[in-house]
């Protein structure tokens, strides 16, 4: 089977991996920033975790304290004789969700935020708390004057990103779509869009960092191949019903790239 996927742009079929190709994309989206960043800045993956409850609502927690490996072997210490209250058992609906988002920075330490880059999630997107906690980050970004780029490759989901819904018509209502919000323009309300349509390359981006600086580039179809490759999603299965059903036309599109792909990779 070819490692190269099918499709010229985004795959319709990654939606249903989406934790696992987020991850991956996050990832190589990185190193192709850390490569292009200028000494003083730094571009590191920074986590959100999300619980799940019963209600099948969630809320999102950024970890305060971490209790990590030190390489140091000691005794194992026995069991404490110190008396302890007794907590309340809690029944999870699920495992926490952890989703992992880029954030551009300024060494040294103050660690200022220069840039938030964010791949949008179906928790971000669909999932009424998870909603309300991503706005109010990005508020934070806008409040600390920092810039925003926000990208949605997921056609489920209500829209997200930061531009009123009612300006995107006509050509502009693409299932996919990009929005990079300059820290030192949103007073303006201006914001650069790319719309993505279902069978174009995905765009090579402008990524702000600060103002008096060039921005730098990120090749997102470049990064979604080699995740692709990397994560192996070359094993997905095709043949599994779409959700939400693309049109009649687009449908027959897709299943014609698809037996391609097939053909040549047995040829």
């Amino acid at each position: 089977m070819s490692r190269r996927g099918p499709f010229p742009g985004m795959d319709p079929w990654l939606e249903s991996r989406w934790e696992s190709v987020h991850t991956s994309f996050i990832v190589v989206a990185q190193e192709k920033l850390n490569e292009q960043l200028p000494n003083d800045l730094i571009a590191r993956v920074n986590e959100r975790v999300f619980v799940g409850y019963i209600d099948g609502d969630s809320r999102s927690i950024v970890p305060d304290v971490f209790v990590t490996e030190t390489g140091v072997t000691g005794e194992a210490r026995s069991g404490s004789t110190a008396v302890v209250d007794e907590p309340v058992l809690i029944r999870f609906a699920s495992e926490p969700v952890t989703e992992v988002h880029l954030e551009i920075f300024a060494a040294g330490d103050d660690a200022r935020i220069i840039t938030a880059i964010e791949l949008l999630s179906f928790t971000n997107k669909a999932n009424t708390q998870g909603r309300k906690d991503y706005l109010q980050k990005r508020d934070e970004y806008h409040a600390a004057g920092a810039s925003v780029v926000e990208i949605d490759l997921l056609r489920q989901g209500p829209h997200l990103v930061d531009v009123p819904p009612g300006y995107l018509r006509g050509d502009y209502q693409t299932p996919y779509k990009v929005c990079v919000r300059r820290g030192w323009k949103l007073d303006a309300h201006e914001a650069e869009y790319y719309p993505i349509p279902l069978r174009s390359r995905l765009p090579r981006i402008r990524v702000p960092l600060r103002k008096s600086e060039v921005d730098v580039v990120l090749d997102l179809q470049g990064i979604l191949e080699t995740a692709y490759v990397r994560g192996r999603y070359y094993a997905t299965n095709y043949d599994r019903p779409l959700e939400p059903p693309l049109d009649v036309e687009d449908a027959k599109w897709c299943r014609r790239l698809i037996e391609k792909w097939r053909q040549d990779a047995s040829g």
